[in-house]
């Protein structure tokens, strides 16, 4: 159901599952829908080790508390990507979409994760702030 493929922001191609398994610390048989990205693994790992993370900043948020509550919500408020010419800003079940065309679309990803209908029309007020999160994002990202 998901449009996109691989090194697309599409959800095709950034939306992939993840299993794990410790014995003896978490059950087994319950899944999660809760938002994580790749990079939230290291500060998760290090908070599940008791394992100190380094001073400088990182993207990533720890999933313990995910892992540890299929009721926990995701550490991401907003999450922004840029990759091959695109870039991707979610937030809640919003998500602004922007093809290396650099044509703009906004997704409700909970009620179309197919990514099918473009909102940003009827939801202006939604897009103009995904779009004010993508320009604060990269402003920091010169900064750094």
């Amino acid at each position: 159901p998901h449009r996109g493929h691989k090194f697309d922001l599409l959800e095709g191609g950034i939306r992939v599952p993840a299993i794990i398994s410790w014995p003896g610390k978490i059950s087994g048989g319950e899944s999660r829908d809760q938002f994580a990205t790749g990079c939230d693994w290291f500060p998760t790992i290090a908070e599940l080790t008791d394992t100190k993370l380094p001073t400088r900043k990182i993207d990533g948020k720890s999933l313990a508390n995910v892992i540890q509550s299929k009721n926990a919500t995701s550490q991401h408020g907003v999450f922004c990507w840029e990759s091959g010419g695109q870039n991707a800003v979610r937030k809640g079940n919003w998500k602004l979409y922007v093809d290396r065309k650099r044509n703009e679309f906004l997704y409700d990803i909970a009620n179309d994760p197919g990514e099918t209908s473009d909102l940003k029309d009827k939801q202006s007020d939604v897009f103009a702030d995904l779009k004010n999160e993508l320009a604060k994002w990269k402003s920091e990202l010169s900064s750094e």
